[in-house]
């Protein structure tokens, strides 16, 4: 079988690229994938790479608001917290904010059709109010997708909210009883992202390696 490789730059792999640096390997550009992408998993797996599947050992982020930088709330799914209340005392949302988060899981579910779509910013602010928008989950899907939130489709850049919609008509709560159902009911969080041991530029050689085979 022959295969060809389109690609712009002049190796491949692209933007996937691991350097070694202080002694080190780094990657260069993506650094893991999103662990709940099936094939991402499967093709590691398929390659004999599913021993090195690994997942970052730092969970936390900071957010910088008014001058200083305060630590990303825990317990949240792409930025909208799954319990507000918890928020109290952060500094991130103001108390009406919260209050407004929490009043949003009360507000009458939306029945979503499994191909609905809508704006990030037009879901979260209608189910959870602006401050939980503007101040969480924006500023993380802005910096991921490199866009405007407000502008960004649910279905491309937040599938979970979709998700949650669909099968609960909720967010917060949906997507609460989705973490749930996925840990057992046990509310532990399985792991985000992977990477793989060695930088990800190992996915494209052994990629390269059996396309040779």
């Amino acid at each position: 079988t022959d295969v060809e490789v389109v690609e712009s730059a002049a190796r491949v792999g692209g933007k996937i690229l691991t350097s070694p640096f202080a002694d080190r390997d780094v990657d260069c550009g993506a650094d893991a994938f999103l662990a709940r992408v099936p094939e991402a998993v499967a093709v590691c797996r398929e390659l004999g790479l599913g021993d090195d599947l690994v997942s970052p050992a730092a969970t936390r982020a900071a957010l910088h608001l008014d001058g200083r930088l305060h630590p990303f709330p825990a317990d949240t799914v792409l930025g909208v917290p799954l319990d507000p209340e918890r928020l109290r005392g952060s500094d991130l949302v103001s108390d009406a904010g919260i209050d407004r988060a929490l009043a949003g899981d009360d507000l009458e579910p939306e029945p979503w059709t499994a191909e609905q779509d809508d704006a990030v910013g037009a879901l979260v602010r209608r189910r959870l109010g602006d401050e939980v928008f503007e101040r969480l989950v924006a500023p993380l899907l802005a910096g991921v997708n490199c866009g405007d939130a407000d502008e960004l489709s649910v279905r491309a850049g937040a599938p979970q909210f979709a998700e949650a919609m669909v099968r609960h008509g909720t967010l917060g709560a949906g997507l609460r009883r989705l973490r749930d159902e996925a840990s057992g009911g046990g509310g532990a969080q399985a792991p985000v992202f992977h990477g793989l041991r060695g930088g990800t530029g190992t996915l494209i050689d052994a990629l390269c390696a059996d396309l040779e085979a």
